[in-house]
């Protein structure tokens, strides 16, 4: 089962981001959070690596911390198992700022347009598949 994390302060995207994810034919398990903060405290709380997910999806632009101050403490933490989470910024921004930026950050493994589409998840469980091999 491949674990999502929607990491989004807009309702909207969270429901049908999920459908989309869901009429992928994979079994998949969906948590949404609305704020970058919230998703940092569920994350810190996870005592097992069965627990977190395998795929975060991250908005850049919301309040209070957003998705750059996210990735920022995120990748400072270690999980369980040294679980290795995927991380894919998902954002409406066309500012050629935040592509920059977010080539800043090595690990992360791309940066989507919003909405999601069925050809960003294919890749997605192609780069899922490859890390799990």
């Amino acid at each position: 089962m491949s674990k999502f994390l929607l990491i989004d302060d807009d309702r909207v995207f969270h429901l049908i981001s999920s459908k989309i994810i869901e009429r992928s034919g994979r079994p998949v398990q969906i948590k949404t959070t609305l704020s970058a903060i919230d998703a940092l405290e569920f994350l810190k709380g996870c005592n097992r690596a069965y627990d977190l997910p395998d795929i975060i999806l991250l908005d850049i632009r919301m309040p209070e911390m957003d998705g750059f101050g996210f990735l920022d403490v995120f990748y400072t933490l270690k999980f369980p198992e040294n679980k290795e989470i995927i991380v894919y910024l998902l954002s409406s921004s066309v500012d050629s700022r935040d592509i920059e930026k977010a080539a800043t950050y090595t690990k992360l493994k791309g940066f989507l347009s919003k909405p999601l589409k069925e050809t960003d998840l294919k890749e997605i469980f192609k780069e899922l598949d490859k890390n799990n091999s």
